[in-house]
C-alpha cells in the first residue's frame, strides 16, 4: 500500500532551487539523474514511510538521502496517513541552521 504525498511550500521553494542550481552548474543528465532519484526514493517512502531515519529532536521527521548533496526531509502525519515532503537541504550545512 502507498500513501500519497504532499508537498509543503518550503520543498517546493527548496527542490525549485535545487534544480536550478544543477541547471546553472552542471549538465542536462545531471538534472535529469536528480529528479530520477528524487521520485524514485519519493516512490520508496510512500510505499515504507519508515525506511528512513527518524529525527531525533522532531516526532515523525525522516530524512532521506538523495545524493552525497542533498537530502529530503519528510514527515509521516499517521492520523491523516500521508507523507508531507518537508524540505530539501544541502548536506554540507550545519543541520542545526536547517528548520523544519
Amino acid at each position: 500500500m502507498t500513501l500519497p504525498v504532499v508537498w509543503s511550500p518550503k520543498a517546493e521553494e527548496t527542490f525549485d532551487a535545487v534544480i536550478n542550481y544543477l541547471r546553472t552548474h552542471w549538465t542536462t543528465r545531471e538534472v535529469n539523474n536528480f529528479i530520477a532519484e528524487t521520485i524514485h526514493q519519493i516512490e520508496r517512502i510512500s510505499s515504507f514511510p519508515f525506511s528512513c531515519p527518524e529525527s531525533t529532536k522532531y516526532k515523525n521527521v525522516h530524512r532521506c538521502i538523495i545524493s552525497k548533496q542533498t537530502s529530503l526531509v519528510y514527515r509521516y502525519k499517521v492520523r491523516k496517513g500521508v507523507i508531507e515532503i518537508v524540505t530539501f537541504f544541502d548536506n554540507r550545512c550545519n543541520p542545526k541552521k536547517i528548520r523544519y
